[in-house]
């Protein structure tokens, strides 16, 4: 019986040890990963960004009116918002602002056209469909 304990403590032992090991690299990779983000603003603005930007809004309005939802993305311009910026420098804010600015404007551009297309492979597969009469004339 002593036998099995020393065995199931030597196996506790050994997964405490992998557990600690495993928490400690976590730590270290989730530090550093923080740490390059708050260092490049423009990399926290890309993220912030893609999370604020309504990807189905700007396909569908792509989709239905690719012109006005192109000029649209064009000149609607969003700023980033206020609790981004919190406890930052000015230079910190100014390159954030310009670069969450730019890609706003990007993904708006980018998702309109996606739009565009989905409605051009839609028109297109319904424009190259033969109709009732050409059916009729085909089988004459």
């Amino acid at each position: 019986m002593g036998f099995f304990v020393s065995i199931d403590d030597d196996v506790n032992l050994a997964m405490i040890k992998r557990l600690i090991i495993l928490l400690l690299v976590t730590n270290l990779i989730y530090g550093q990963q923080n740490h390059s983000i708050e260092g490049n603003p423009c990399d926290q603005a890309a993220i912030d960004a893609k999370n604020d930007v309504e990807k189905w809004l700007w396909i569908e309005s792509g989709f239905k009116a690719f012109w006005v939802s192109n000029k649209l993305s064009k000149q609607l311009i969003q700023n980033p918002k206020l609790g981004n910026l919190q406890n930052k420098s000015d230079d910190y804010i100014f390159e954030y602002t310009k670069c969450y600015k730019e890609e706003v404007k990007k993904l708006r551009i980018s998702y309109s056209r996606m739009g565009c297309v989905g409605s051009a492979i839609i028109f297109l597969i319904f424009a190259s469909w033969p109709s009732e009469g050409s059916i009729e004339t085909d089988k004459k």
